[in-house]
C-alpha cells in the first residue's frame, strides 16, 4: 500500500514549514536508567602496522559458528503474525522494488539507483561465521573488517595491511584467549581518526571488554592506540554480565557505545548499556575514562534493547540513538545524550509512534534448503544525524500480495521526534534484509542490503533516494555482486546464519558512499565485496 504522491509532498512541505516547534521539548522524558562513573578508566597501548604479523592467507578449514555469541532471537513460529501491517502514519509509503522486472546484471546500470563508480573484494572467509562486515572510509583510505579480520585498502582497492583481530590486539593483556567478534569501524571526520570497536568475551574467566583502537591520524597505516574497556563494570562496580551486539556512534564532543548485556551464569538478557567517552579524553591517547547509563528502559516501558547511536555529520548540540523492539510494535525510542562532556551527561527519551512492524521471516533462496536467517527487527547498524535529521533503517516483515515476506524500513526523523517519511521498500516473494545506510552532504541517501528469494540466491544489492525525489519514494535497486551458490551454515541453534550487518559510510573526500556486504563462494562459505557509488 502506497499513498498518493501529491499527499506525500504535501505532508513533507507541512513538515518543513513547522519544523521549528513541531514537538515541544516537554516530549522528552529522562532515561530513568541508572548512572555510574568511572574515574579510573582504562590504560593504553600503542601499536604499528609495521609491527604487526600480517594474515593474508584464505582460510581453507570448516569455519564454524562464533561461540557464546548473538544469543538466539525470539522463536519466530510463536511470535503472533501480522499478515498484513495494520496501522499506517501519514507519512508511510510502500514502495515496490522495480529492478525486480529486469534481469539483474552485476555492474548493469540501476534505472534510478545510485551510480557504481567502483567495486573490488574484501577479506574472504575466515575461521568463522557470520561476517559481520563493517566499512569506514577516510581521506586517502578505506578500513573494513569482518569476524574476524581487519583490512585497509587503498581506495583504488590495492590492499594495504590484513590481520586477524588476535594478532591486531595481541599487546593488550586481556587479549590472550579471548574470542574476539561483532566489529565495528568508523571515520570520526570532525577530528581526522579511524575508530575499531571489537567485542571481547573470555569464557574460561567470565570477563567481558569492547577492545577500542583509535588511528593516531587519518593515516591508519600509522600509529594507533588500544584500550581493554571492562564491560563488566557499571561505572566501576562489578557484574556478572558480559556485553553483546556493540553499537558505535560519535558526534562533534563524544564517543557513544552501547551494548546488550547479558548473564554469564544463564546467557538470559540483563539489560542494554551505553558507555559515554569524552572525545577530548580519547584523542589525548592516554588513560580513558567514562560514563556508563545501564538498566535502559524504552519509551513503552520495556526493556530497552539494542539501541543504535547515529553517526552524527555537521554541527551537532547533542548524540540521538534509536530502537525498536526486536519482534513487533508501533513504537521506536528516540534517544538524547546531551552534555557529552559533563561529568553526568543527560540522558533523555521519547517514543516515535510508526506504522506497526514486525520481526521479518527467514528467506529461502534458489536451491532450497534452509532459509536463510534473517534477524529480528531491530537496528542492525548505526543510525545518520545529516543536514538537521535523522535517518535509521531496519528489516521488517511485510506482506506485498502473496504472503509475508522481509522487506526493508527506512525513517527521517526530525530532531524533535516527527516523522518525516516512513518508507517500507521491497518486493512481493523477494526477501531484503540487512540493510545499512548512510546520507551524503546534500542530502541524497545511499542503502545497501542483502536480498534472495525462491528463484535468486542472495545477492547485494543497493538502492537510494535523492533529496530531489518525491517524498516517499526509494529508487529502483542495482545489483553489486551476486552470490555464487546456495549457501547452507548454521550455528548451535539451527539457524542459517547470514549477516548479522551490513554497513555504509561517506567518503569525506568526495560525497560518494562505500557499502560493503558478502555474498557466497562455496555451499559453506562466504566471502566480500566493497563498492563506491554516488549520486551524480
Amino acid at each position: 500500500m502506497a499513498y498518493p504522491v501529491s499527499r506525500q509532498i504535501l505532508t513533507f512541505a507541512f513538515l518543513l514549514l513547522v519544523l521549528p516547534g513541531f514537538a515541544a521539548a516537554s516530549d522528552w522524558t529522562p532515561s530513568g536508567a541508572s548512572t555510574a562513573v568511572n574515574p579510573a578508566g582504562a590504560a593504553p597501548v600503542t601499536v604499528h602496522p609495521s609491527e604487526i604479523v600480517q594474515t593474508v592467507t584464505p582460510y581453507t578449514g570448516t569455519p564454524v559458528a562464533l561461540p557464546r555469541v548473538n544469543p538466539p532471537e525470539l522463536d519466530k513460529e510463536s511470535l503472533p503474525e501480522m499478515r498484513l501491517v495494520p496501522s499506517f502514519i501519514p507519512e508511510h509509503s510502500a514502495i515496490e522494488d522495480g529492478s525486480v522486472l529486469t534481469t539483474a546484471l552485476e555492474g548493469g546500470p540501476g534505472p534510478l539507483a545510485p551510480v557504481r563508480q567502483k567495486t573490488f573484494g574484501g577479506p574472504s572467509q575466515t575461521r568463522f561465521f557470520p561476517p559481520d562486515p563493517t566499512i569506514a572510509a577516510g581521506p586517502a583510505y578505506v578500513v573494513v573488517a569482518v569476524n574476524t579480520t581487519l583490512a585497509f585498502y587503498t581506495k583504488a582497492g590495492a590492499l594495504k595491511f590484513q590481520t586477524a583481530f588476535g594478532t591486531w590486539f595481541s599487546k593488550l593483556a586481556e587479549d590472550q584467549n579471548t574470542t574476539l567478534f561483532d566489529p565495528r569501524v568508523m571515520y570520526d571526520q570532525y577530528a581526522q581518526h579511524f575508530i575499531v570497536l571489537v567485542d571481547a568475551v573470555k569464557d574460561s574467566e567470565n570477563r567481558s571488554w569492547y577492545f577500542l583502537a583509535v588511528s593516531k591520524t587519518a593515516d591508519p597505516t600509522g600509529d594507533w592506540v588500544q584500550w581493554a574497556l571492562d564491560m563488566q563494570l557499571n561505572g566501576k562496580t562489578t557484574t556478572n554480565n558480559w556485553a553483546d551486539f556493540p553499537g558505535l556512534g560519535l558526534d562533534q564532543k563524544g564517543i557513544y557505545l552501547t551494548g546488550n548485556m547479558f548473564s554469564f551464569n544463564t546467557d538470559n538478557f540483563m539489560n542494554a548499556k551505553l558507555r559515554v567517552l569524552n572525545k577530548a579524553n580519547v584523542y589525548q591517547f592516554g588513560v580513558i575514562t567514562w560514563v556508563d547509563f545501564f538498566n535502559l528502559r524504552d519509551a513503552t516501558g520495556q526493556p530497552a534493547f539494542t539501541i543504535q547511536p547515529v553517526h552524527s555529520y555537521g554541527t551537532v548540540d547533542r548524540e540521538y540513538m534509536i530502537n525498536s523492539n526486536d519482534d513487533h510494535a508501533t513504537k521506536l525510542t528516540l534517544w538524547s545524550v546531551q552534555n557529552p562532556t559533563a561529568p553526568r551527561p543527560t540522558l533523555l527519551k521519547k517514543a516515535i509512534t510508526v506504522s506497526a512492524y514486525q520481526y521479518p521471516p527467514d528467506a529461502p533462496q534458489k536451491g532450497g534448503g534452509e532459509a536463510i536467517n534473517t534477524g529480528d527487527a531491530r537496528f542492525d547498524t548505526h543510525g545518520i544525524y545529516s543536514g538537521g535529521y535523522i535517518y535509521a533503517i531496519h528489516p521488517v516483515g511485510y506482506n506485498w500480495s502473496s504472503g509475508q515476506v522481509s522487506a526493508i524500513r527506512l525513517y527521517q526523523l526530525t530532531p524533535a521526534g516527527a516523522v518525516v517519511q516512513e518508507i517500507t521498500y521491497g518486493a512481493d516473494k523477494l526477501y531484503y534484509f540487512y540493510p545499512a545506510l548512510d546520507v551524503d552532504s546534500r542530502g541524497n541517501i545511499v542503502v545497501v542490503f542483502s536480498r534472495c528469494g525462491p528463484s535468486e540466491l542472495v545477492g547485494i544489492y543497493y538502492t537510494g533516494r535523492k533529496l530531489t525525489d518525491a517524498a516517499g519514494k526509494l529508487q529502483n535497486s542495482a545489483l553489486l555482486k551476486m552470490g555464487a551458490v546456495n549457501y547452507e551454515q548454521e550455528d548451535d541453534s539451527n539457524r542459517n546464519r547470514w549477516g548479522d550487518y551490513n554497513t555504509a559510510a561517506l567518503d569525506p573526500s568526495d560525497d560518494s558512499v562505500w557499502i560493503f556486504s558478502e555474498f557466497s563462494t562455496t555451499p559453506t562459505t562466504w566471502s566480500t565485496q566493497v563498492g563506491k557509488v554516488r549520486f551524480n
